[in-house]
């Protein structure tokens, strides 16, 4: 798994290339929680090319965003593919997150 970050009006984009499963959560987790831990709690997470999903990926995921949220902050999600969309349709995740259909939106929604 390939993460890349920018910044743009001051909201972290994360764009993960490759599959999110128990292998490299970690690398995930360390990457987001670096985020948090600098003051930057507002982050995109761009899932353009995550193409698989399981429940160690899911996991990390949830346990992100409750931290962004106690600390006031928010992670949102965008591109998802089917089979990410599936995923956070059948654990009732897409009632949870805010997901977006591209980052551009994702970014004005904390506007």
């Amino acid at each position: 798994m390939k993460i890349s970050s920018e910044i743009k009006d001051n909201i972290v984009i994360l764009k993960i290339d490759g599959e999110l499963d128990y292998e490299n959560t970690e690398e995930l987790g360390k990457k987001i929680d670096d985020c948090l831990n600098n003051e930057q709690n507002q982050i995109v997470l761009n899932m353009k090319n995550v193409d698989y999903i399981n429940s160690a990926g899911l996991r990390i995921l949830v346990q992100a965003w409750k931290k962004a949220t106690n600390m006031s902050g928010n992670i949102k999600f965008s591109n998802l593919q089917i089979f990410v969309q599936r995923m956070f349709r059948i654990t009732n995740l897409s009632g949870v997150f805010n997901v977006y259909i591209d980052e551009m939106d994702a970014v004005k929604s904390f506007k």
